[in-house]
């Protein structure tokens, strides 16, 4: 059977979508360098889909190529770690020892990698149960160092501790069954010609998720998943209750299409990678938007549709980085407040 990867939504949706004008810049980000290069090998990346930076300030990067791609914040290339053959590395998180946990979205498991990219152990298989996934696309870490995982065609989440053993699934628990039974229903998917996962699975009783794609902890334990095909975003406590959802369909500030790559900064301000309307967006703890970055940026206007921003990363100095699937780059950005707040 042929197993989709997760940059078919990606595709699909930019194909179907337009970007809106007129949109009012709450803040904005300056760019401040770009590369697509490798340099190791005279080769260049392909359609990235997941971007990291360590506590050194390396920039990882989870390629097409099956590799993870080390930079320096310039865009200097470091390293190439090769990863096993038909792997998909989608998302990637350091852990406080230095080593690297990457999602592999075909290989339907983790990968656990040394601080010199070897790999030291692999996690999961392929399944509906307790610590099996299917198509795992986004990865974060907890202060207790533990995992969370998203698992796009699974379509949940869970939780795992610092050796790989699964602790729990997050499933929003009753305020989650309320906010399925409200939410309104979302047109769009008829087109993209999806699978289904194998079977109902446990960890999603209430029908909350939609091919959700990544997730990122705050920093006082709040959870984010971005609901990719809800076109929201989940907060949950760090009890794994449902706290709230966030936007909905559309190309207004605080609004998704397909919403994927999540980050916070220290701040607890979060950044998500709103892919088909080509920009990220920023909001504060509460929700409010901060930053809302597109149309009248240099980079967007010599780009236009072939702009995807798949995933977000922060450095210790607050910079932004996005990997790019679409043109096949990373940019860094700083982040510039709107003129007169």
């Amino acid at each position: 059977m042929k197993r989709w990867l997760l940059p078919v939504a990606l595709v699909g949706a930019l194909l179907d979508s337009g970007a809106a004008s007129g949109q009012v810049l709450l803040g904005s980000l300056e760019l401040e360098a770009e590369w697509s290069a490798t340099g190791l090998r005279g080769d260049s990346l392909d359609h990235p889909m997941g971007i990291a930076v360590t506590a050194s300030g390396n920039v990882l990067v989870a390629d097409g190529t099956a590799q993870i791609v080390v930079y320096a914040d310039d865009g200097t290339p470091l390293d190439q770690w090769p990863l096993p053959h038909g792997t998909r590395p989608v998302g990637l998180v350091e852990r406080p020892d230095g080593s690297i946990v990457v999602t592999d979205y075909t290989g339907d498991r983790l990968l656990l990698l040394g601080d010199d990219g070897d790999l030291l152990a692999t996690w999961g298989e392929r399944g509906t149960g307790a610590g099996q996934f299917q198509a795992p696309s986004g990865v974060a870490i907890t202060a207790g160092g533990n995992l969370i995982v998203v698992e796009f065609m699974g379509q949940r989440v869970q939780e795992l501790d610092a050796h790989g053993d699964f602790v729990r699934f997050i499933d929003g628990g009753e305020s989650a069954r309320l906010h399925a039974e409200k939410r309104a229903g979302v047109s769009g998917m008829e087109g993209m010609n999806m699978p289904m996962p194998m079977t109902a699975t446990p960890g999603d009783p209430h029908g909350l998720f939609a091919f959700p794609t990544d997730v990122a902890v705050g920093p006082d334990g709040t959870l984010y998943v971005s609901n990719t095909h809800h076109y929201e975003i989940l907060v949950f406590e760090p009890d794994g209750d449902l706290r709230e959802a966030w936007g909905s369909k559309g190309p207004g500030a605080g609004e998704w299409e397909v919403p994927v790559g999540l980050v916070t900064d220290a701040s607890g301000n979060l950044f998500v990678a709103d892919s088909a309307n080509f920009r990220v967006q920023g909001l504060d703890p509460t929700g409010r938007v901060l930053l809302v970055s597109r149309a009248d940026e240099r980079w967007y206007r010599s780009t236009r549709r072939i702009y995807s921003p798949a995933d977000v990363a922060i450095d210790s100095a607050g910079r932004l980085y996005v990997a790019d699937f679409a043109a096949s780059r990373v940019q860094r950005f700083s982040k510039r407040a709107a003129e007169g707040s």
